[in-house]
């Protein structure tokens, strides 16, 4: 899913047909919950939400490349 996605929307999670209380998924809920409050995932996120934002209004190939290649090497770090 990108950013900027309509499926970030509470409504669209309501449309699925499982929940973080289940039993089997209880565990992986936990997981994601610890991960996404880490120091590591709040500053990737920021930064991904930034170049995506970036990428939107940049000009010019060099721009974008540099834009890309960050974003990449981001991905690829966590």
């Amino acid at each position: 899913m990108w950013e900027g996605s309509n499926m970030e929307t509470p409504y669209m999670a309501e449309l699925l047909s499982y929940s973080s209380q289940e039993p089997e998924l209880a565990d992986f809920a936990d997981w994601l919950r610890h991960c996404e409050g880490t120091e590591k995932f709040v500053a990737f996120a920021a930064r991904f939400v930034s170049i995506g934002q970036q990428l939107k209004v940049a000009e010019g190939y060099e721009t974008r490349r540099v834009l890309l290649e960050e974003q990449r090497a981001l991905e690829a770090g966590f």
